[in-house]
């Protein structure tokens, strides 16, 4: 009884970890996952997605990212794999050696905490959570057949391929272990091993030739979508492949050593995770998400409170900054309070940055430039690294053909985000506007967007910005954010003549 309220209390105390380190400390990455992926509800998406090796643990990786659209249910999803990690090490573990031993019990708690460090590098996707998951539960699977496990091996490491990719590896080496322990090395053992090198070589060979999408070599090795970016995987992603292996073979070993042996190697793993966790934690990584957290759910308080607490000196916070004193009325009376550097901080150019631009994207939306603001937006989903879609630029690249009237393409995306899960009534609702001018013309963001839009259409000139902010007034005097920006720019350029003239408008 001790030994099982042992592990509930420790498993449980990981998943509250979790929890709050998700909903609490760091939920911008939730939302970063969130909005550079696009899950859809349809035959076709499917068929895509299980059609690559690796394909199922994608689309169950896709499929709980879409939850990262609230934070509270982010977190509990975050919550459910890592302590699912831990238990499928566990299991393992259990299976290895038996339950004549619960002492080493919190060594299973080690693959998980390396997942929350190694996931503090935004590119690193839950699908390589999911793989490690899916692979170590195949493995318990194939360790409950009692007869004729060799047979079942044949077709069973294809399979596992099929849905892991990478962790077809992490299951071929624990299967191989289990047998070896279980059945003794022994002559046919041997032999089975062999045999069992040679399928999972084949099943590489055959699923890169089939009717797949071929693959290159470092995508065979590595996994795909395990990282954002193509042919970039991190070192730490296989040491968390080594720790899962290791871990269940480490714990048979233990089981045969002193408690003081097996607490000395549990606090020697413990001081590694915090060394390790100290140098891979980005902290101006963290903070570009957190302001562009902020920007996208339009928590300016809070944009300016991280402000005054010391950020980055990039012209991306200075965008975040200016736009949040613009939307509360402040930015020519307190945008000196801050730091500042140049007019780039107020519309900066496009950057090869997959987080720099959206807060450009929504500055230029708010200030009334919505092409724009539909430039930003349909280039930064084009750019997404693993060439995915993206619900939230899908969403502000729709809005922005309404309002030009296009209203053919803006149903082109619309029609794509009915079929996701949290998009699906905003974009239900979005197609009843189709084709009705009137009704685009009452709508309280939309009609307030049209009439701040230039009646002709004009090119954005960077050189000379504070003029084309300054016609957006003078074309509609509502406007009143564009004549801020427009003045904004003529005192970051130090022309203060032109301030002096235009500021009486203000007046």
């Amino acid at each position: 009884m001790k030994s099982i309220i042992y592990r509930v209390l420790l498993s449980t105390l990981l998943g509250a970890f979790a929890m709050v380190f998700w909903m609490r400390i760091h939920p911008e990455w939730l939302s970063f996952q969130e909005q550079y992926q696009m899950f859809l509800f349809t035959g076709d998406y499917m068929a895509l997605r299980l059609s690559v090796a690796g394909g199922v643990a994608d689309y169950v990786a896709e499929f709980l990212v879409q939850f990262f659209y609230y934070t509270w249910s982010g977190a509990l999803v975050m919550a459910l794999l890592l302590v699912g990690l831990q238990l499928s090490v566990w299991l393992i573990s259990y299976r290895l050696c038996g339950e004549k031993d619960n002492r080493h019990y919190a060594i299973s708690l080690l693959p998980s905490l390396l997942m929350v460090s190694y996931m503090s590098d935004p590119g690193v996707m839950p699908t390589y959570l999911v793989t490690l998951i899916i692979a170590l539960l195949c493995v318990w699977g194939y360790a409950a057949i009692e007869k004729h496990r060799e047979y079942v091996q044949v077709a069973l490491i294809p399979l596992v391929y099929w849905m892991t990719g990478y962790g077809v590896f992490v299951y071929a080496i624990l299967s191989l272990v289990y047998d070896l322990v279980k059945g003794g090395v022994t002559k046919r053992n041997l032999i089975f091993a062999v045999v069992h090198i040679i399928v999972v070589a084949l099943s590489v060979f055959v699923a890169t030739r089939s009717y797949m999408v071929r693959y290159t070599m470092h995508d065979i090795l590595y996994g795909v979508n395990n990282y954002r970016e193509r042919f970039v995987t991190p070192s730490m992603q296989h040491w968390i492949a080594v720790s899962v292996v290791v871990i269940p073979i480490l714990v048979l070993a233990l089981s045969k050593l002193k408690y003081v042996v097996i607490s000395a190697v549990e606090v020697l793993c413990a001081l590694a995770l915090g060394y390790w966790t100290t140098n891979q934690y980005s902290p101006m990584i963290w903070q570009q998400l957190k302001l562009d957290y902020m920007v996208r759910n339009q928590r300016w308080n809070a944009v300016l409170n991280t402000a005054k607490m010391g950020m980055p000196q990039t012209p991306m916070s200075c965008t975040a900054v200016n736009l949040a004193l613009g939307m509360k009325g402040q930015l020519l009376d307190n945008m000196f309070a801050y730091y500042q550097c140049g007019q780039d901080g107020l519309i900066s150019r496009f950057d090869r940055n997959m987080v720099a631009c959206t807060i450009t994207a929504e500055a230029c939306y708010h200030v009334g430039l919505i092409n724009a603001a539909l430039r930003y937006n349909y280039d930064l989903q084009e750019a997404i690294d693993n060439r995915r879609k993206s619900c939230r630029f899908s969403q502000r690249v729709a809005e922005g053909y309404i309002v030009n009237h296009r209203y053919d393409v803006a149903e082109k995306y619309l029609k794509r985000l009915r079929a996701t899960l949290f998009y699906s009534d905003w974009a239900k609702d979005a197609t009843t506007y189709l084709y009705d001018d009137a009704k685009v013309d009452a709508h309280p963001v939309w009609g307030k967007l049209r009439k701040y839009q230039f009646a002709d259409q004009e090119l954005n000139s960077f050189s000379d910005m504070d003029m084309m902010l300054y016609r957006l007034y003078d074309h509609c005097k509502e406007n009143k954010l564009a004549l801020d920006y427009a003045l904004a720019c003529m005192l970051l350029n130090r022309d203060m003549d032109k301030f002096n003239e235009y500021y009486e408008l203000r007046k």
